[in-house]
Parts: C-alpha cells; sequence; structure tokens
C-alpha cells in the first residue's frame, strides 16, 4: 500500500520547516503522542522521503529536518538545511523546548527567528538588523523571546537593548537566562525598563507574567548610566 500523508503530517512538517529541524520528544510532543509512537510515524515520513535525521552532538539526540521533497510538499520557500551548525544546536533545541513550555502557559503562536529572517529576506549569514530568538503572539500582543546561554560584552548589550527601544512592533522584551551569572549581566536594562523581563529558564517560577498595559511604546527611550 502507497504511502498517504495524513493533514496531521503536513502541519508537523510545516512546524518543523519553521524551526528548522527538532529531535523525537520534542516531535512526540508536538503530537501529544508518545516518543515510539511519534518514532514510528517519523520513520515512515523519512522512508517515503519527506524527513532526513541527523546526529549533530555525540551523546545527544539526533534531529529531524524536511528534505528539498518535504519543503516542496508544503510549499515552503524557506530555505534547505544542508548542514546543522554543531555550535548552535544547543540553542537551537532548548529554544524549541522553551517555546512549547511557553505556549502552555500563554496559548497563543511562537514564531521562530527562521521565519522571522526569512519574513525579513534576510540572507542568514546577515548579523543586523538584530532579531529576536523568536515572537510569542498572545492576545494581539507581540513579546520578543531571547535565550541567553552565555554572556555578552557591554557594548554587544547595549546594542541590543537600543534596538528592542527603536522596535514598535515589540510590546515586551523576555529575556531567559542560562544562570544567574548571565542574569546579573542584565539586571540593569531590567531596572531601567519595566518591559524588558529577566529570568532564569530553568526555572519556571522566575518567568515573567505578561502585564499587557506595559509595553515598549508607551515609554521614552532610556537613558544609559555609565
Amino acid at each position: 500500500m502507497a504511502f498517504q500523508l495524513t493533514p496531521r503530517d503536513l502541519k508537523l512538517m510545516t512546524w518543523l520547516d519553521e524551526h528548522g529541524y527538532a529531535n523525537s520528544l520534542q516531535l512526540a510532543r508536538w503530537l501529544n503522542v508518545t516518543t515510539t509512537t511519534a518514532y514510528g510515524r517519523l520513520s515512515k515520513l523519512i522512508q517515503a522521503g519527506y524527513l532526513k535525521h541527523d546526529f549533530v552532538l555525540h551523546g545527544e539526540h539526533g534531529v529531524y529536518s524536511l528534505t528539498p521533497l518535504g519543503l516542496r510538499t508544503i510549499n515552503s520557500t524557506r530555505p534547505h538545511l544542508r548542514r546543522i551548525a554543531p555550535g548552535l544546536h544547543r540553542h537551537s533545541i532548548r529554544l524549541i523546548t522553551l517555546s512549547q513550555d511557553l505556549l502552555l502557559t500563554w496559548p497563543g503562536h511562537f514564531i521562530p527567528e527562521r521565519v522571522l529572517r526569512h519574513e525579513a529576506r534576510l540572507p542568514f549569514n546577515v548579523k543586523r538588523p538584530h532579531l529576536s530568538d523568536g515572537h510569542l503572539i498572545y492576545q494581539g500582543h507581540c513579546i520578543a523571546i531571547e535565550l541567553e546561554l552565555h554572556k555578552k560584552n557591554r557594548t554587544r548589550r547595549d546594542h541590543l537593548f537600543r534596538s528592542y527601544l527603536r522596535n514598535k512592533a515589540i510590546d515586551q522584551v523576555w529575556y531567559f537566562c542560562q544562570d544567574k551569572q548571565v542574569l546579573r549581566q542584565l539586571e540593569y536594562y531590567s531596572q531601567k525598563a519595566h518591559w524588558f523581563k529577566i529570568s532564569l529558564v530553568d526555572k519556571p517560577d522566575t518567568w515573567p507574567t505578561l502585564e499587557l498595559g506595559k509595553a515598549i511604546n508607551s515609554i521614552e527611550p532610556i537613558p544609559y548610566a555609565y
């Protein structure tokens, strides 16, 4: 019997294309099934030529991504991932899990950076202008999501902060930090701007609450104290 794509397969492939790639745990979570059940369906999609499976880092779960056939099937104009950068892998995987966690509390829509960059028509090797790691869209509000696993120098942090001051499409900025050292670097900005919120990514009890009445557009630019 010939393999038949289901509407759920197409939705899964569209979600996977938006994020670029994901591991079996994340895909099972999206499907709301066990990893064993998810693996069975993913294996069939691989055999049919719609998906591929790669190992990026030793000792970590392999990841699934779309093949050129898969991209054509969902009419995607985003580029085919020929290579997954090992240096960005942990950030990308952790960000997908974070997006899934956020949507449990704020059941809106998450737009990954891959989609934002493509919509802005920016080549993937272009660093400017700054794009968030993703946008959480909830009740008509746009929250910029940043996952910070490593410390940045002051010049870079100031540049990011100023870029958000100029972005009138963003209502709030939520930074999720890997550890307290990273968090402490960002405390200055969170103290100066009520829309700039910081928390520890692995401690949901520290995550921000959504104050819809407090947005970037409602304040004057914040002066810097050096």
